[in-house]
């Protein structure tokens, strides 16, 4: 391995520990941190390399990925909530159950009443997760805007004049909103 190549190899090896133990981590920071220019970490032709695939792989092993976003589809997060100190405990069990995904945990008391803990579903972390499954899976519908103008491109000078003959307020509305827009644009 050249010297070049061994110094290459540091910086990704450095990017990649960043990003391992810094949740907040970007990989554009990651990268400038460990010494790569902004526009190189910008650009892919870092993460196109051998080096960064196998490295990515060592820290990031497609296991480890695939448990770590179940477990993500997966997360629920502890709740709890104060009943009346004479609530029956039956009650509060019917009212936590009613909760879409809700499992109890335990009951206890203290000054302010019965206190129930319970696990709910984490919908953030779980709508997160979802998202990048179906970003990496490539699963969203695209986002097409189709214009058509055939029939116009179709017809001649005069008949498009024969249109815009009846239509003259139109016109002006359209002149009006883009001179307002061309202004706006100015300031």
């Amino acid at each position: 391995m050249s010297r070049k190549e061994s110094s290459a190899r540091r910086k990704m090896d450095k990017a990649m520990q960043t990003l391992a133990v810094d949740p907040k981590a970007t990989q554009k920071g990651a990268l400038e941190r460990a010494g790569y220019a902004e526009s190189t970490a910008l650009s892919s032709s870092v993460q196109n390399t051998k080096t960064w695939k196998v490295l990515r792989e060592e820290y990031f092993p497609d296991e480890l990925i695939a448990k770590t976003h179940k477990n993500l589809l997966e997360a629920r997060k502890i709740a709890h909530h104060i009943f009346p100190k004479d609530e029956d405990e039956a009650v509060i069990r019917e009212v936590i159950e009613s909760i879409p995904g809700a499992r109890i945990i335990s009951f206890s008391k203290d000054v302010s009443g019965k206190v129930c803990y319970f696990t709910v579903p984490d919908t953030l972390a779980q709508s997160k997760a979802l998202d990048m499954a179906h970003k990496v899976a490539g699963t969203y519908a695209a986002t097409k805007i189709r214009h058509e103008f055939n029939e116009f491109e179709q017809m001649s000078d005069e008949e498009l004049m024969e249109i815009v003959k009846g239509n003259e307020h139109l016109l002006k509305r359209y002149a009006s909103f883009i001179d307002k827009n061309e202004s706006a644009q100015d300031v």
